[in-house]
Protein backbone atom coordinates (compact mmCIF):
# COMPACT_ATOMS: atom_id res chain seq x y z
CA UNK A 1 0.00 0.00 0.00
CA UNK A 2 1.36 3.66 -0.77
CA UNK A 3 2.53 5.25 2.14
CA UNK A 4 0.96 8.97 2.67
CA UNK A 5 3.80 11.30 1.04
CA UNK A 6 1.96 14.09 1.94
CA UNK A 7 3.34 16.19 5.32
CA UNK A 8 0.32 15.95 7.77
CA UNK A 9 -1.46 18.86 9.33
CA UNK A 10 -3.52 16.70 11.86
CA UNK A 11 -6.50 14.73 11.93
CA UNK A 12 -9.87 14.29 11.75
CA UNK A 13 -11.62 12.21 13.85
CA UNK A 14 -15.41 10.48 12.47
CA UNK A 15 -17.20 10.25 15.83
CA UNK A 16 -19.73 7.42 16.10
CA UNK A 17 -19.02 6.23 12.39
CA UNK A 18 -21.59 3.53 11.50
CA UNK A 19 -19.59 0.16 10.89
CA UNK A 20 -21.82 -1.45 9.23
CA UNK A 21 -22.93 1.14 6.98
CA UNK A 22 -19.51 2.22 6.64
CA UNK A 23 -18.59 -1.38 5.05
CA UNK A 24 -21.57 -1.45 2.87
CA UNK A 25 -19.81 2.16 1.62
CA UNK A 26 -16.61 0.39 1.10
CA UNK A 27 -17.85 -3.02 -0.48
CA UNK A 28 -19.72 -0.75 -3.23
CA UNK A 29 -16.68 2.02 -3.60
CA UNK A 30 -14.69 -1.15 -4.46
CA UNK A 31 -17.22 -2.60 -7.02
CA UNK A 32 -16.84 1.33 -8.57
CA UNK A 33 -13.29 1.34 -8.81
CA UNK A 34 -13.13 -2.25 -10.22
CA UNK A 35 -16.18 -1.04 -13.17
CA UNK A 36 -14.32 2.41 -13.88
CA UNK A 37 -10.65 0.45 -14.11
CA UNK A 38 -12.55 -1.56 -16.80
CA UNK A 39 -14.07 1.37 -18.19
CA UNK A 40 -10.38 3.48 -17.73
CA UNK A 41 -9.29 0.56 -19.63
CA UNK A 42 -11.72 0.53 -22.62
CA UNK A 43 -10.64 3.83 -22.92
CA UNK A 44 -7.03 3.40 -23.25
CA UNK A 45 -7.34 0.81 -25.97
CA UNK A 46 -9.69 3.48 -28.05
CA UNK A 47 -12.99 0.89 -27.48
CA UNK A 48 -14.98 3.55 -25.42
CA UNK A 49 -17.45 5.60 -26.80
CA UNK A 50 -17.04 9.06 -26.86
CA UNK A 51 -19.92 9.51 -24.76
CA UNK A 52 -18.63 7.47 -22.05
CA UNK A 53 -15.07 9.20 -21.72
CA UNK A 54 -16.36 11.43 -18.43
CA UNK A 55 -16.30 8.17 -16.47
CA UNK A 56 -12.71 6.79 -17.58
CA UNK A 57 -11.47 10.49 -15.87
CA UNK A 58 -13.64 9.29 -12.95
CA UNK A 59 -12.24 6.44 -11.97
CA UNK A 60 -8.50 8.92 -12.25
CA UNK A 61 -10.37 10.77 -9.82
CA UNK A 62 -11.11 8.54 -6.96
CA UNK A 63 -8.53 5.95 -7.26
CA UNK A 64 -5.45 8.21 -6.57
CA UNK A 65 -2.67 6.49 -4.14
CA UNK A 66 -3.48 9.09 -1.83
CA UNK A 67 -6.88 8.44 -1.83
CA UNK A 68 -6.67 3.96 -1.89
CA UNK A 69 -3.92 4.80 1.15
CA UNK A 70 -6.58 6.63 3.57
CA UNK A 71 -9.25 4.10 2.40
CA UNK A 72 -7.28 1.36 3.34
CA UNK A 73 -5.97 2.78 6.70
CA UNK A 74 -10.00 3.59 7.20
CA UNK A 75 -10.89 -0.15 6.11
CA UNK A 76 -8.63 -1.60 8.81
CA UNK A 77 -10.18 0.81 11.29
CA UNK A 78 -13.23 -0.37 10.38
CA UNK A 79 -12.50 -4.22 10.27
CA UNK A 80 -10.66 -3.73 13.65
CA UNK A 81 -14.06 -2.22 15.22
CA UNK A 82 -15.98 -5.40 13.38
CA UNK A 83 -13.90 -7.72 14.96
CA UNK A 84 -14.49 -6.47 18.54
CA UNK A 85 -18.42 -6.95 17.74
CA UNK A 86 -18.85 -2.59 18.07
CA UNK A 87 -21.80 -1.31 15.87
CA UNK A 88 -20.10 1.89 15.43
CA UNK A 89 -16.79 3.86 16.46
CA UNK A 90 -14.35 6.50 16.30
CA UNK A 91 -12.30 6.66 12.98
CA UNK A 92 -9.29 8.40 12.57
CA UNK A 93 -8.84 10.24 9.16
CA UNK A 94 -5.42 12.21 8.36
CA UNK A 95 -5.31 15.63 7.51
CA UNK A 96 -2.74 17.10 4.58
CA UNK A 97 -2.64 20.29 3.24
CA UNK A 98 -4.44 19.33 -0.01
CA UNK A 99 -7.41 17.87 2.05
CA UNK A 100 -10.38 20.34 1.15
CA UNK A 101 -9.34 20.17 -2.58
CA UNK A 102 -9.60 15.93 -2.54
CA UNK A 103 -12.12 15.73 0.10
CA UNK A 104 -14.44 18.34 -2.48
CA UNK A 105 -13.40 16.63 -5.49
CA UNK A 106 -13.67 13.65 -4.35
CA UNK A 107 -17.71 13.85 -3.46
CA UNK A 108 -18.21 15.80 -7.13
CA UNK A 109 -16.75 12.98 -8.72
CA UNK A 110 -18.58 10.26 -6.36
CA UNK A 111 -22.17 12.38 -6.97
CA UNK A 112 -21.21 11.97 -10.72
CA UNK A 113 -20.68 8.66 -10.32
CA UNK A 114 -24.10 8.03 -8.56
CA UNK A 115 -25.36 10.04 -11.50
CA UNK A 116 -23.46 7.22 -13.81
CA UNK A 117 -25.27 5.07 -11.56
CA UNK A 118 -28.72 6.44 -11.60
CA UNK A 119 -28.81 6.22 -15.72
CA UNK A 120 -27.69 3.27 -15.95
CA UNK A 121 -24.01 4.08 -17.63
CA UNK A 122 -22.67 2.28 -15.14
CA UNK A 123 -23.67 -1.82 -13.52
CA UNK A 124 -22.99 -0.55 -9.77
CA UNK A 125 -26.42 0.20 -8.17
CA UNK A 126 -27.25 3.68 -7.05
CA UNK A 127 -25.69 4.95 -3.68
CA UNK A 128 -28.85 4.40 -1.05
CA UNK A 129 -30.02 7.39 0.57
CA UNK A 130 -28.04 6.25 3.90
CA UNK A 131 -24.80 5.93 2.51
CA UNK A 132 -25.20 9.08 0.40
CA UNK A 133 -26.01 10.74 3.70
CA UNK A 134 -22.91 9.27 5.18
CA UNK A 135 -20.67 10.07 2.34
CA UNK A 136 -21.67 13.93 2.67
CA UNK A 137 -21.28 13.68 6.15
CA UNK A 138 -17.91 12.67 5.98
CA UNK A 139 -16.66 14.98 3.76
CA UNK A 140 -18.54 17.68 6.11
CA UNK A 141 -16.71 16.76 8.66
CA UNK A 142 -13.18 16.39 7.27
CA UNK A 143 -13.59 20.08 5.98
CA UNK A 144 -14.70 21.23 9.31
CA UNK A 145 -12.43 19.78 11.37
CA UNK A 146 -9.32 20.91 8.77
CA UNK A 147 -11.25 24.29 9.52
CA UNK A 148 -10.30 23.50 13.14
CA UNK A 149 -14.13 22.98 14.60
CA UNK A 150 -14.85 20.59 16.70
CA UNK A 151 -16.06 16.65 15.40
CA UNK A 152 -19.81 16.12 15.06
CA UNK A 153 -20.88 12.62 15.84
CA UNK A 154 -23.00 10.69 13.06
CA UNK A 155 -26.06 11.37 13.19
CA UNK A 156 -28.12 8.90 11.16
CA UNK A 157 -29.13 5.06 11.30
CA UNK A 158 -26.12 2.59 11.99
Amino acid sequence: MTVLAEPRVGEAVLLDYPIRLGCLQSDRFADIVRELELVALAGETGSLPPERRHLADLSHRIASPYIRSVFHGLWQQRVAARSDGLDRTDLRYPLIPQTPVIATEWARAMDRIDDACDCGELLALPASPDLRRLREWQVDELLRQFRGEAPTPWPGPW
